[in-house]
């Protein structure tokens, strides 16, 4: 196999994501409390242990996160890095991107589709959020500018707090 697909393949959150799914699909309940149940068979115990350590670690996840965006950020000068690069991100993440999904809800509704109110909304605000939280850890990963990723996360996170509420009010306000 190919090294970039070979890569793609081995991606490991992608064997778990595929593991979770055969794992929910092939045993219904698996999450359930019937997994410590008495008289639960001693492999549904075993299941639930296992179920319990795994989403320990995966909740360590956005804390972690967090804690690598915020060392990147203490390494960076005050002053620094180009400003193109991260006003080009902040553009397109707080302003290209929600505006394309208002582009696209309009357009649907032109075609006949109208979700409720609620479920537009919360479309709405998923694209208008900031630059999440692991993307500096996606950028170290793959080789990128982890000093941009932690100013983008830093700066779109603050603007966030004006333009998210706007374009929610505009959504509400024109029943977009």
């Amino acid at each position: 196999m190919a090294g970039p697909l070979r890569g793609l393949v081995a991606n490991p959150g992608l064997i778990a994501t595929f593991g979770g799914a055969a794992l929910a699909l092939g045993i219904p309940g698996l999450h359930g409390a019937e997994l410590f149940s008495p008289g639960s068979p001693p492999w549904r115990l075993l299941a639930g242990v296992l179920l319990q350590a795994v989403n320990m670690v995966g909740s360590l996840t956005v804390p972690l996160s967090m804690l690598i965006t915020g060392a990147q950020l203490g390494a960076l000068k005050v002053r620094g890095g180009a400003l193109g690069p991260l006003a080009g991100t902040l553009l397109a993440r707080l302003l290209v991107s929600p505006l394309a999904v208002i582009g696209l809800g309009l357009f649907a509704q032109r075609l006949g589709f109208r979700p409720p109110s609620s479920t537009r909304l919360v479309i709405y605000l998923i694209a208008s959020m900031p630059v999440a939280v692991n993307c500096s850890i996606f950028t170290e990963r793959f080789g990128g500018d982890g000093a941009l990723a932690a100013r983008a996360i830093f700066y779109s996170t603050l603007l966030s707090a004006a333009t998210s509420p706007a374009f929610l009010f505009l959504a509400e306000r024109y029943d977009l």
